[in-house]
């Protein structure tokens, strides 16, 4: 008996060590992982800050650009564009209402207005642009934001070019 004990108390010892093994192993692969995941979020940061850091040299650059083409360009901006059907007037409408008050508007806000869901805005908006409107377009945080070109919502605002009916116009104001 006292053989088979001390080979059972052998065989305990040995299962412990092993146990003890594989704990070890996967406690240090719980911190590699801690660190890889602390390292990946740092890295996440990092390039959102570069991406602000990029929005911000963008709107430079286009200062600089405005600037270099005078101000004789910016007193005459001409605008060639395919005309709009109903939903694209709307579309603009709201878009030329909701940036009086804030400069980007997201379309999620756009499809709130107009009770279209925010990927037909999406669409419609790209379709405005395909057809020649100047809408600028940037993102913050994986959101879309557009707005009208300061000219051209300048221009419509003086001359109706995109000949939207007043109705519409007075009905997106008072929403």
């Amino acid at each position: 008996m006292k053989q088979t004990s001390f080979i059972e108390d052998d065989q305990k010892y040995l299962v412990k060590q092993v146990l003890s093994s594989i704990r070890e192993e996967l406690d240090d692969h719980l911190t590699a992982i801690n660190e890889n995941s602390t390292e990946i979020q740092a890295n996440f940061e990092y390039l959102q800050e570069m991406n602000d850091k990029i929005e911000k040299l963008r709107e430079k650059i286009d200062e600089i650009h405005c600037l270099v083409r005078g101000p004789e360009s910016e007193n005459k901006p001409e605008f060639s564009f395919k005309p709009l059907n109903s939903k694209e007037k709307e579309i603009f409408a709201v878009t030329y209402a909701l940036t009086e008050t804030q400069a980007y508007v997201t379309y999620e806000q756009i499809a709130r207005k107009t009770t279209l869901t925010p990927e037909l805005v999406a669409s419609l908006v790209a379709n405005m642009v395909a057809k020649g409107i100047p809408i600028t377009k940037k993102y913050h945080q994986r959101i879309a934001y557009v707005a009208l070109d300061p000219n051209f919502r300048q221009l419509q605002a003086k001359e109706n070019i995109v000949h939207l009916d007043t109705q519409i116009t007075n009905w997106i104001k008072k929403n």
